[in-house]
């Protein structure tokens, strides 16, 4: 098999891979949602612990997503590099149209996005915490929650900043 073919099946693969971790974030949030909202006791604190999982869990299927959209961002830096005039032209191409419309900031943004919102689902736990007047178990969860969250907006600026170091010459 020629070695650009191996290539392009190592993009084929990436692109795949981050299907799968679009699909499974959803699954793992919803799931942790599910349990969250109506399968734990009735107690606050056993619901809060599920839906505060939410924003790491996210996170965990974040790093893994932003690590095969750097991978295919490599390879296509290797094609732009390449000696074979088609490749060359074709991420070209690609780049104008990314650096002109940002037209592939879309799975991207949809990745980031898609975590913030699924990770706000336990303000619904906050909301029961406050009328039950359990102010230290609120505090503990919206710290807790701040760290996730955080977590998430911090693998995204070192995702981008790992974006920008690998497309640098």
């Amino acid at each position: 098999m020629e070695s650009n073919e191996i290539i392009k099946q190592e993009t084929r693969f990436s692109v795949e891979s981050l299907h799968d971790f679009a699909k499974w974030k959803l699954i793992v949030a919803s799931a942790l949602a599910t349990v969250g909202l109506g399968l734990t006791s009735t107690s606050p604190q056993g619901k809060a612990w599920a839906l505060l999982l939410i924003p790491y869990a996210c996170a965990y299927v974040d790093l893994y997503s932003y690590q095969d959209l750097i991978r295919i961002i490599v390879v296509s830096q290797f094609f732009l590099e390449s000696e074979e005039t088609t490749l060359r032209a074709w991420e070209r191409h690609c780049r104008r149209l990314h650096e002109q419309h940002r037209v592939w900031d879309l799975s991207q943004q949809a990745q980031f996005w898609g975590s913030f919102v699924l990770s706000l689902a336990p303000f619904v736990t906050f909301l029961e915490l406050a009328k039950a007047k359990d102010w230290v178990w609120l505090g503990v969860a919206i710290l807790l929650w701040m760290v996730g969250v955080g977590l998430s907006f911090w693998l995204w600026r070192h995702y981008k900043g790992r974006l920008v170091a690998a497309t640098e010459k």
